[in-house]
């Protein structure tokens, strides 16, 4: 009888204890926006969410009509962040793609040879880097809706 009722007190144990830990994930709140680039809704657009303090990154892409849904990097997606104050920053690469013997195509150094893509960064610096981005949010209980605009005039 002892040993039954050892085993059934370990079971209960183990049972408590994973679902205690199921139920303890992050809580993240839902955070949404549109990002615009000189009041035009901006595409394909990298928006990443750094907390001021302590706290995990959270990112999302811009649709076609510019609007983005945070994912945090441990919890849910499209789920939001942390509660907390946030540093973001934005990015959006343009790649341009060549024919093989287009005579606009840009020349690789090495060979003189014309490459078949390009890349241009359209955001500027200040809004690539956590360290001098002026978009400074504050990501509350709830649900969020955080639009963010970039100035390049």
């Amino acid at each position: 009888m002892n040993r039954k009722f050892l085993c059934l007190l370990v079971c209960a144990v183990v049972f408590a204890l994973s679902g205690c830990q199921q139920g303890k994930g992050l809580k993240t709140e839902f955070v949404t926006g549109v990002v615009t680039l000189d009041g035009t809704p901006l595409p394909g657009a990298t928006i990443t969410f750094s907390p001021v303090s302590e706290g995990e990154m959270a990112s999302g892409f811009s649709d076609d009509n510019g609007s983005y849904k945070l994912s945090s990097s441990n919890g849910d997606p499209e789920k939001g962040a942390l509660a907390g104050e946030y540093v973001v920053t934005i990015s959006k690469v343009e790649v341009k793609n060549y024919e093989e013997n287009d005579p606009k195509a840009p020349k690789d150094l090495l060979t003189g040879r014309g490459i078949r893509s390009s890349q241009k960064e359209l955001i500027p610096n200040k809004y690539r880097s956590a360290s001098t981005s002026p978009l400074k949010v504050e990501v509350k209980k709830g649900k969020n809706t955080i639009d963010l605009a970039v100035v390049t005039k």
